[in-house]
């Protein structure tokens, strides 16, 4: 789930939550549920969130996941980086 920021969220849903993709939905942490805004009464039960922060690359612009830089420099750009 795009969050529009530099942060990306995977939800773990219960049930069949394909009927989701290319809606906007909002998710509601506190009671742990994601709905479509055009369809309400569609709850699905959200299991997990996690976060994963994500930071532009200073060769090309595109969004990675921040564990994920290192092996984008060495793959797309053959720099290797030091952790």
């Amino acid at each position: 789930m795009e969050s529009g920021e530099t942060l990306t969220y995977v939800l773990t849903v219960k049930h069949n939550a394909g009927f989701l993709l290319s809606k906007l939905c909002l998710l509601d942490e506190a009671a742990m549920v994601i709905y479509p805004l055009e369809a309400a009464t569609f709850k699905f039960a959200v299991l997990a969130i996690r976060r994963v922060e994500r930071v532009h690359c200073e060769h090309c612009g595109v969004l990675v996941g921040l564990l994920k830089l290192p092996r984008h420099m060495k793959k797309v750009h053959g720099v290797r980086t030091t952790t």
